[in-house]
């Protein structure tokens, strides 16, 4: 055994230096290290994520501000904004935090970026396909609101507040 410790010149040029207390061998020591590795990279994505999430959450809290000074239903309204919103920010925390894992992994992984880029990209597009149908249901509803005004008792061209309510 030697006096000192010395790192290890790799092929590319580069030096390596892995040091644990106990008996170990190389191979176990590049086991550990590779597992630190991981452990290390999922905490700074989990880091990330969480960055993001609170970044978002922070940039939507003024609303819940706002509608907590109604009157009355200000609390209750201002809690629910809060609810939805948070479910909203971590929805759109973990899509960007998988696009930025997926920007990433470009130039070391291409195939599991283009993979994660896909997901995203069809969870983006289900959702907007999902917005603009419930968007067209809208219409559909108000244009069928609009055909009632011939039923009006009070036979008014446009729909009295009556007719919107119990029709």
């Amino acid at each position: 055994m030697g006096e000192s410790f010395t790192s290890y010149s790799t092929k590319r040029g580069g030096s390596l230096l892995l040091l644990r207390s106990g008996y170990h061998t190389a191979g176990n020591l590049f086991l550990l290290a590779e597992r630190d590795n991981i452990v290390v990279t999922w905490l700074v994505r989990f880091g990330g994520f969480l960055m993001m999430f609170l970044g978002l959450k922070m940039v939507s809290h003024p609303l819940e501000v706002v509608l907590d000074v109604i009157p009355c239903i200000g609390r209750l309204a201002g809690d629910l904004i809060g609810g939805a919103s948070g479910i909203m920010t971590c929805i759109v925390a973990a899509a960007l935090s998988t696009l930025t894992i997926a920007i990433a992994w470009l130039a070391y992984r291409p195939f599991f970026s283009i993979m994660l880029l896909g997901v995203v990209g069809g969870l983006v597009y289900m959702m907007k396909k999902r917005a603009a149908s419930k968007l067209g249901d809208r219409q559909d509803s108000f244009n069928d609101a609009r055909n009632i005004s011939g039923t009006c008792k009070n036979r008014q061209r446009r729909l009295c507040l009556e007719c919107v309510l119990f029709f």
